[in-house]
Order: structure tokens, then sequence, then C-alpha cells
């Protein structure tokens, strides 16, 4: 097994998965994911199985992510999974709201690989508007804090030569 992508992750557990991929050892949420083919919620990492057999995923993920709370939806083609896709929180899930449980309704249903690839590519051209409208408002940013100053300055000279041309009464 091996990483496909990495979002957003530490740099260390970034490292950890492309020096040393660990397999699906029993116990750790990959592991379940191939084993039942079903999403799961791993609500506190630490109470984890894997973790407390200091499997060395399991601590990678807790002690260099950072990671609280595990969700993994596995990626399923053909009775096989082929991949997976697993989002962590740095908090623990049972320490939030009860309507930040979203994870424990029903079995997520998931699409063909298709069209997974659709929404991953829609979500990749949504990303990129959004990086292209964040340049375009940080340039109109930098243009209208540059005219704020010149009106500034230009307002201030103006004040000041209106001052003195003023003839002077006495």
């Amino acid at each position: 097994m091996r990483p496909a992508a990495l979002h957003n992750v530490p740099p260390a557990y970034a490292e950890f998965w492309h020096n040393a991929p660990p397999l699906a050892v029993p116990g750790t949420l990959v592991w379940r994911l191939r084993e039942t083919k079903r999403p799961y919620q791993l609500e506190d990492t630490r109470l984890g199985e894997a973790y407390r057999a200091r499997v060395p995923l399991a601590v990678a993920i807790v002690e260099l992510a950072g990671a609280r709370t595990l969700l993994g939806v596995p990626m399923v083609k053909e009775g096989q999974v082929i991949g997976a896709i697993v989002l962590y929180r740095t908090r623990c899930a049972s320490s939030m709201s009860s309507k930040s449980h979203c994870c424990r309704a029903s079995p997520i249903k998931l699409s063909s690989p298709s069209r997974m690839r659709e929404l991953l590519e829609e979500l990749q051209t949504r990303q990129r508007e959004l990086e292209t409208r964040t340049q375009e408002l940080e340039i109109a940013s930098r243009h209208k804090s540059q005219f704020v100053a010149n009106m500034s300055h230009e307002g201030g000279v103006a004040s000041l030569v209106k001052a003195t041309s003023q003839p002077q009464q006495w």
C-alpha cells in the first residue's frame, strides 16, 4: 500500500509514508477497510487496538499527525478494495457535540469508480478556480491599498497647497 496523495499533513507524517509505506497490519484502519469493505470510524485513535499494540502506522498517525479521530472509506471495484480515502481530526469525536457525528449515520453508498473520478476532477477544478480567484483578490487588494495610499498622499498635498495659496489676512 502506498499513498496516492497526502493533503495538509505534517511533514513528519508525510515522510513516514514516503520512507516506509506500512502494510495493512491487523487492527489498523487500513486493514479493517480491506477486510470489511465498509466505511469505518475510529473515535479515539489512542484507544485503538493498533495504537495500544504500538503498530507503527497507528503510532505515526497519532504521534506524527496528531490524529484523534479517523474516518476511512474504502474504494471498491468488482468486490476488491483498490484504495481508500482516510480523513482524520485532531480532536476526539467522542468529545464533540452529537451534531458532528455525521459518520454514525447509515453506511455510505459508494459511487462507481468513474463517478468518483468525475467528482475528484470537479473538486480539483473548483480548487483551481478558488486559487485563481484568491490570486485575483490579492492583486485587487494590493491595487486598492496603493490607490488609497496615493490618494491620501495627494489629498495631503492638495490641502497643503490650498492652505499656503490662500491670501494671508492680517
